[in-house]
């Protein structure tokens, strides 16, 4: 059999590039508006040594959404999905520069990580990571990225285009 999206031979019943099964689906672009959502942080945020944080966007973030994932008045530390589906998710965020210990960032969906990045610190210049991942996420799911320094306390920062990034964009309905 072959993936309806792209035309594929499927691998034990899932296409290799997009993760789906046989099912004869319409593509996202042929069947109207994709839901897609991106939130930034705007300010500095001082994490705690240790402390696996959850990022909070504030409600004076910059957003997009299409969907209407982001919902200030109820919480402005996560996305929370509309339509179930299969999303590329991605979160990012620039720590202060110092060569002490590890940064992490990763993104989890329903409390479980779908994504992770991780890295030793570096003096000189901000330690910048990017999680991504590609993930089934159902309608009411929340997704939230974390953050951890294991060092000093350091800031997260607003640093050029790499301040503090949520982000989910429905590639496939299940």
């Amino acid at each position: 059999m072959e993936c309806a999206v792209c035309g594929l031979t499927l691998v034990r019943g899932a296409c290799p590039l997009h993760g789906i099964g046989a099912r004869e689906a319409e593509p996202i672009e042929s069947v109207g508006r994709r839901p897609v959502a991106s939130v930034r942080r705007i300010t500095d945020l001082t994490l705690v040594a240790g402390a696996s944080t959850t990022m909070n966007f504030l409600s004076s973030a910059e957003v997009n959404d299409t969907d209407g994932m982001w919902i200030p008045t109820t919480s402005t530390s996560q996305l929370t999905a509309k339509t179930s589906g299969y999303y590329l998710l991605c979160g990012n965020a620039s720590f202060a520069a110092n060569a002490t210990g590890t940064r992490s960032v990763w993104v989890n969906v329903a409390g479980v990580t779908v994504a992770r990045a991780q890295m030793q610190g570096h003096a000189g210049n901000n330690n910048i990571l990017e999680a991504s991942g590609v993930a089934l996420v159902q309608a009411g799911d929340a997704i939230t990225l974390m953050v951890l320094s294991i060092s000093t306390a350091l800031a997260c920062q607003t640093y050029a285009s790499y301040a503090p990034k949520l982000s989910a964009a429905l590639l496939r309905y299940p």
